[in-house]
């Protein structure tokens, strides 16, 4: 049974103890006050333990899923950071996979797309950070670019790349672009080509 059960079920007994309670009062049954009262103070322990073990709910997520620490020297709103370098050639002891990145249109995610977007067509230097975060309990990982938010690792990959962080070594390319929709409004995309060491070399690549 769950937690959330639990101190639902707890509540409710605690509000049947005190109702059974105060109607044995009421009717003078000493015998009935007696029991009201036990059934109060069982649910109350029982609907206690439960909301403060919830509260370790998020601790107990992280501990499972693993650390998978990244660099410690970090803004606070990040856990970890993993800076990544250009890759402009790609080697046998690498392999490509493409990930897109969700939530492009969160917060002011957008306008940093299109920044970032006018960088590389400009020529800039483009800086690329994984940034692992904890969301609702559960781990997530931010893509900046120039300490800039763009989105975040999907969630069809995220296990994915919260289970490789010590393989991924840079990028190859992030790809960014924009339509109009069918009601006038311009939607974002991005995506990025992150390069992983292989596995049978992974033990010995160092970042």
């Amino acid at each position: 049974m769950s937690k959330k059960a639990i101190k639902v079920i707890s509540f409710i007994a605690v509000i049947f103890g005190t109702v059974y309670g105060v109607k044995s009062l009421l009717s003078l049954d000493i015998g009935g006050l007696l029991v009201g009262a036990v059934i109060f103070l069982i649910s109350l322990v029982i609907f206690s333990f439960a909301l403060a073990t919830s509260s370790t709910n998020a601790e107990e997520k992280i501990q499972k899923k693993g650390s998978n620490e990244l660099n410690n020297d970090t803004p606070k709103k990040y856990l970890s950071t993993k800076n990544l370098s250009l890759v402009k050639s790609e080697t046998g002891l690498t392999n490509i996979r493409v990930f897109k990145l969700a939530g492009v249109t969160f917060d002011n995610r957008q306008h940093n797309l299109q920044l970032i977007e006018q960088c590389q067509n400009h020529g800039g230097q483009i800086k690329i950070a994984l940034n692992k975060y904890i969301y609702d309990g559960d781990y997530a990982v931010a893509v900046t670019a120039n300490g800039l938010e763009l989105g975040n690792i999907n969630a069809e990959n995220l296990d994915f790349v919260l289970n490789n962080l010590y393989r991924i070594c840079g990028y190859k390319k992030l790809y960014i672009n924009n339509f109009t929709n069918e009601n006038g409004s311009i939607v974002w995309y991005a995506e990025i080509k992150l390069v992983l060491v292989n596995k049978k070399e992974a033990k010995e690549y160092e970042m």
